[in-house]
């Protein structure tokens, strides 16, 4: 009897981590047709990145921030840039504080 219920244990487990693992190659695959196709309204060049450093001032917000230093030319939407900021800063929320050094990206 013992035998029996870890043998149906095994298989619901086994069954449920068969289904997870289905799920997510789909979203993964999902993904990646997405941005195979270009059907991704906002995206990044491939051009070398490089990086400069900037000050916050008085009123500066990230929003305010990529809108001024945005490069269209590279950037197909404020959004990916506002992203990028925060990914090299490590910034979480709205809230940057004056006289916060932040690191900023530009492409040639």
């Amino acid at each position: 009897m013992r035998g029996i219920k870890i043998g149906k244990v095994r298989l619901a487990t086994g069954f449920v981590f068969g289904v997870l693992l289905i799920i997510l190659s789909i979203v993964v695959l999902t993904c990646f047709k997405v941005n195979a196709n270009g059907s991704n309204s906002c995206s990044v060049t491939d051009e070398k990145i490089y990086f400069t450093d900037y000050t916050v001032k008085e009123g500066d917000s990230i929003w305010s921030i990529a809108k001024e230093y945005i490069d269209y030319n590279h950037y197909s939407c404020i959004g990916d840039y506002i992203a990028e900021i925060r990914a090299y800063n490590d910034i979480y929320g709205d809230y940057i504080a004056e006289g916060s050094i932040i690191i900023l990206t530009y492409y040639r």
